[in-house]
């Protein structure tokens, strides 16, 4: 007996997908426009069409683009340790193309896109979550090591300049201080009772990570962030004569970006990461060099999304690495 085929479902189906096409489209267009009008603007108020122009931009532009190439990977580490077999190049690829989309309002583009897109490789939403929430967690512990690490090499000339910053905007340091190490005992505790909590709340049962990946996760983390700070290192020939050593630049922009993280208000941290960079620098350079240093250094991370964003276009292959 001949069966009528199933035109419907299949029309609804092509439907669906050339909607997720044009949504694709319009929201990667807005991404563009917004860090094309972002760039605009910051070279329009800080004239640094010389700087953009140097070979040291140029060097320090390659960091960066193999930094956010890169930086996915401590994603996939914590997605493996939490018992999930899932391609390197698969991973990054959502990564990039979900990272490029906190720029668009609201602040949750980012997160959403990736649980959404992580049903591709096997995610459930609860599982993608609880990945990005722990990749956050580790992220943080990495960027505040690196920051300590500085502390203990330029202690006296980073907190008078933290001070400086707190100061600035009317908080005691002091106070700071005390909010820090308290922040740290929370987010420790957290992790030391990690198990009850996720009792507590079944449906978070894919957030346990077996331990020695997160270390893994952590370590490699942190060579992202040293990475990071290279590419500023790299930038002061284009600012000017003065040195900063690399330990102290290092720090201070994993600093910043800590700062720059938890201002929810400014999308991708813009200006509040710059600032603080600037400010953390001031033991070595003059506020308006260090601010410039900053801003050539956002260009050069603009630059790098834009890349990121133009290696999702095409598929990957699966590239799996063993357990």
């Amino acid at each position: 007996m001949n069966q009528v085929p199933q035109t419907k479902p299949n029309k609804a189906a092509a439907w669906r997908s050339n909607l997720r096409s044009i949504s694709t489209v319009l929201l990667t267009t807005a991404v563009l426009l917004t860090i094309a009008f972002t760039a605009w603007k910051l070279n329009q108020q800080h004239n640094l069409y010389g700087a953009l122009t140097s070979n040291a931009f140029l060097i320090a532009t390659g960091l960066a683009i193999t930094y956010r190439v890169a930086n996915p990977v401590g994603w996939n580490l914590v997605v493996r340790g939490m018992g999930h077999d899932v391609g390197v190049l698969e991973t990054t690829r959502i990564w990039l193309l979900a990272e490029s989309r906190r720029w668009l309002p609201g602040g949750v583009w980012g997160y959403a896109s990736r649980a959404i897109a992580s049903k591709a490789i096997g995610l459930t939403k609860t599982s993608a979550t609880a990945s990005m929430a722990i990749e956050l967690l580790a992220t943080i512990i990495a960027a505040a090591i690196v920051s300590l690490a500085g502390v203990m090499f330029y202690h006296g000339e980073l907190y008078s300049a933290a001070n400086e910053l707190f100061a600035g905007l009317g908080i005691d340091g002091n106070l700071a201080l005390a909010v820090g190490v308290l922040g740290v005992a929370i987010v420790t505790s957290a992790w030391i009772l990690r198990h009850k909590i996720v009792q507590k709340f079944g449906e978070l049962r894919s957030a346990s990570i077996k331990p020695n990946w997160f270390i893994g996760a952590v370590g490699y983390l942190i060579a992202m962030a040293v990475l990071n700070g290279a590419v500023n290192s790299v930038l002061l020939s284009a600012v000017g004569t003065e040195q900063v050593p690399l330990v102290a630049m290092v720090s201070a922009t994993a600093t910043a970006w800590i700062i720059g993280f938890f201002a929810f208000f400014s999308p991708g941290g813009i200006l509040v990461r710059e600032a603080a960079l600037a400010m953390l620098l001031l033991p070595w350079l003059p506020y308006e060099m260090g601010f410039t240093l900053a801003i050539l250094s956002r260009f050069a991370q603009l630059v790098a999304e834009v890349v990121g964003m133009g290696l999702t276009l095409r598929r990957w292959p699966r590239f799996s690495v063993a357990p």
